[in-house]
């Protein structure tokens, strides 16, 4: 998609005076931070009851290595828009 100088000239025209775009732009970010860690922190609760189910303390760190990797290797495509 091919971004137009009348584009650009329509999202300045929309901005507000602190570089937002709607007026609830900053309390939604701040809704979506605080659902996102959240659920983060809730998925690592998981993901550390499973590995230690599965491996038990000795096997388990190295169960969340792997997965840790496995995230981490998605989070870099997903901030890169490589979603795969």
């Amino acid at each position: 998609m091919k971004i137009t100088r009348n584009d650009i000239r329509q999202m300045i025209l929309e901005m507000n005076p602190d570089g937002t775009i709607s007026p609830d732009e900053d309390s939604r970010e701040e809704a979506l931070e605080e659902i996102a860690v959240s659920q983060l922190e809730a998925l690592l609760n998981y993901v550390n009851e499973e590995a230690l189910e599965i491996g038990g303390p000795f096997r388990a760190p190295g169960i969340r290595k792997r997965l840790l990797r496995k995230f981490l290797t998605t989070i870099r495509g997903f901030s890169t828009g490589d979603r795969r």
